[in-house]
């Protein structure tokens, strides 16, 4: 996972914009991992029910199946 910024820059950008893509995307993957850890412990109360978790985890399946769907769609 951590390998495929490079690849992607690699083949996919000029040499020019290799170092400034890279950078993005490992910012961007810095970001979703953090926040993925720490956003489920600030939405949920301290002792949250069954009913929360459940539809915290179901919002979670939502928002990934997204732009799940929409790189099936598009992807070439």
């Amino acid at each position: 996972m951590l390998n495929s910024a490079i690849k992607v820059s690699v083949n996919w950008f000029t040499p020019a914009n290799i170092p400034g893509i890279i950078f993005l995307t490992v910012l961007a993957n810095q970001i979703s991992m953090t926040l993925g850890a720490a956003l489920p412990g600030l939405i949920l109360p301290k002792n949250p029910s069954e009913d929360q978790i459940k539809n915290l985890v179901f919002v979670e399946a939502i928002v990934i199946s997204v732009p799940l769907a929409l790189l099936i769609l598009f992807y070439r």
